[in-house]
C-alpha cells in the first residue's frame, strides 16, 4: 500500500512538470509566431489608445489581409506603424496585392503602403495601457506559480524514489 502511494506522489510530481514544460513549449512557440508592439501616438484612436500593447501576428503576409483589418509595417524610417487596411492595391515590382493604410484617427492614407517586404504582422489582440500593471502582475504571478510546481514537482519525484529505494532496500 505504502509503495502505491509513493508511485502516485511520484506520479503527481511527473504530470505537474511535464504540465508546465508542455505550457512553456507553447508560449514559446506562440512567442515565435507572435510579436509585440507598444502604440507610441494616438492614430488609432478609438480602437488603439497611445501606450497600448499590441500582438501581431507575424506569419500573416498582406494577400491574406482583408479591407478593414488592423495591420502592421515597418515605415521607411524604420518605425512600426500600425493602421487599418483600406485599400488593396497591386504592387507592380512584385506583382503582389499590397494595401494602403490609414489610421481610424486620421484624415488620410497614410504615404507608404504594406506590402510583403514591410509587412510585420496583422493584429490579434490589444492590452490597454491601463491595464499593463496587471497584466505585469499575472505575467509574474504566472512565472512564481509555474516555478513552484516544478519545484515541488522535483520534491515529490525525488520523494517518491527515495522512499521507493528505501523500501526495496528494507525488502
Amino acid at each position: 500500500m505504502e509503495q502505491k502511494r509513493l508511485r502516485t506522489i511520484k506520479r503527481i510530481g511527473t504530470i505537474s512538470q511535464l504540465v508546465c514544460l508542455i505550457t512553456s513549449v507553447g508560449i514559446v512557440l506562440s512567442l515565435t509566431f507572435v510579436s509585440l508592439f507598444v502604440v507610441a501616438s494616438d492614430s488609432m484612436e478609438p480602437t488603439l489608445g497611445k501606450g497600448d500593447i499590441v500582438l501581431m501576428l507575424t506569419t500573416v503576409q498582406p494577400e491574406n489581409l482583408t479591407e478593414g483589418e488592423i495591420a502592421g509595417y515597418k515605415s521607411g524610417t524604420g518605425m512600426t506603424v500600425i493602421h487599418r487596411t483600406v485599400t488593396p492595391y497591386l504592387d507592380t515590382e512584385s506583382d503582389r496585392v499590397a494595401w494602403r493604410m490609414q489610421g481610424d484617427a486620421n484624415e488620410g492614407m497614410d504615404v507608404e503602403i504594406l506590402t510583403r517586404d514591410n509587412c510585420v504582422g496583422k493584429y490579434l489582440c490589444h492590452i490597454p495601457a491601463a491595464k499593463i500593471p496587471t497584466f505585469k502582475m499575472a505575467v509574474g504571478l504566472f512565472c512564481g506559480v509555474a516555478l513552484v510546481i516544478v519545484v515541488v514537482g522535483g520534491m515529490l519525484r525525488v520523494y517518491g524514489d527515495t522512499k521507493l529505494s528505501d523500501k526495496a532496500t528494507k525488502v
